[in-house]
């Protein structure tokens, strides 16, 4: 595979052998003369331990796209997203850098938007343009949630778009046809074939044996549906919830957001999980009294080479208390529950 070689060094001991690039997901049909690809390696994102990792990389995500389209003549230059000139781009996006030896018209520059970073890094072989973006997040090395921005990931982010565009442009066929004007048709599918798209698979909160729902001291009798597809059961003075989602764990409990700004390692039973507390007013808010939460990674499915889905334990108490009593007694409650949950990876 083109840029294996540059990708496995970008991805460090994240790297899989058996990792691959993917057809990159998007709202738009693919055009003829288009093609977008995305690999993306990750470290299981639920601390083996009960303390967090040190500080390193955690996810790795790498995104290019090849389009080939007629030869411009030498005056006119197409203006592509991340080089574009207007005040709002300007503002987010670093000076570019002219990189030398790398095909034709060869720069690259730093996203630094709403707390996270990409590089962005493009040249053009004959008359295929090339893309090439990165992106990832860090274990801080400490008790706070992973980093999304920071001058090594910069560094490394910036270093690694260069070196996949390298490699992509070194390898590309110099034989390549040149487009016309007029791009090929799309082809059709032959008549009587059906595309199907298979949905994510969603475990079902509620199908949790009404026996652990007792043990864990809930009224089983009082089962109610719960947030986007989740289940709620009340206690005695409280409330717990149990919802699943195929989000990647990461983006639920490590985004830049700041709603989780104490995640901690535990174990329930010998199940691995997170418990954080919660900050609903976002970054730099006090966590809210009467609330405490567990977070499994239970993938579902893949995204772009990495498992996704995360299933989470909520409990809201009705009369306030701090959030170490809470998740205590989420800690002891739990203890049923948790045999009866999608397996981690």
């Amino acid at each position: 595979m083109a840029a294996r070689e540059a990708l496995g060094r970008f991805a460090g001991y994240l790297d899989d052998p058996e990792t691959r690039l993917q057809a990159a997901d998007t709202e738009m049909p693919h055009r003829a003369n288009e093609l977008i690809c995305t690999a993306s390696f990750d470290a299981d994102p639920v601390p083996a331990g009960d303390v967090m990792p040190a500080a390193g990389p955690l996810l790795r995500t790498v995104t290019i796209e090849l389009s080939r389209a007629p030869v411009s003549p030498p005056q006119i230059h197409v203006t592509r997203t991340p080089m574009a000139s207007n005040a709002v781009e300007r503002e987010h996006f670093s000076t570019p850098r002219r990189l030398d030896g790398i095909g034709d018209d060869a720069m690259i520059r730093d996203q630094d938007q709403a707390g996270a970073m990409r590089s962005w890094a493009t040249a053009a072989v004959g008359n295929v343009r090339l893309e090439v973006v990165t992106s990832g997040m860090d274990w801080s090395g400490g008790a706070t949630p992973p980093v999304w921005r920071s001058p090594t990931m910069r560094d490394d982010l910036s270093s690694g778009a260069q070196a996949v565009l390298a490699e992509l442009a070194r390898e590309l066929p110099e034989s390549l046809p040149i487009a016309t004007s007029e791009p090929p048709s799309t082809p059709t599918a032959p008549p009587g074939t059906t595309t199907t798209t298979v949905p994510v698979p969603v475990w079902n909160p509620c199908a949790i044996p009404e026996s652990a729902i007792v043990a864990a001291g809930l009224d089983a009798s009082k089962k109610e549906n719960g947030t986007g597809g989740g289940c709620r059961w009340r206690g005695d003075g409280y409330t717990v919830e149990i919802l699943a989602g195929a989000e990647p764990f990461h983006e639920v409990y490590y985004s830049h957001y700041g709603w989780y700004p104490t995640p901690r390692p535990i174990k329930i039973r010998d199940r691995p999980a997170l418990m954080v507390t919660k900050a609903f007013g976002g970054a730099g808010t006090d966590v809210d009294d009467g609330y405490c939460e567990l977070g499994f990674d239970t993938p579902f499915g893949t995204k772009n080479g990495i498992p996704t889905g995360r299933v989470s334990i909520e409990l809201w108490d009705t009369v306030d208390r701090k959030p170490a009593a809470v998740c205590k007694d989420l800690a002891r409650l739990a203890e049923p529950l948790v045999a009866h949950i999608p397996p981690s990876r």
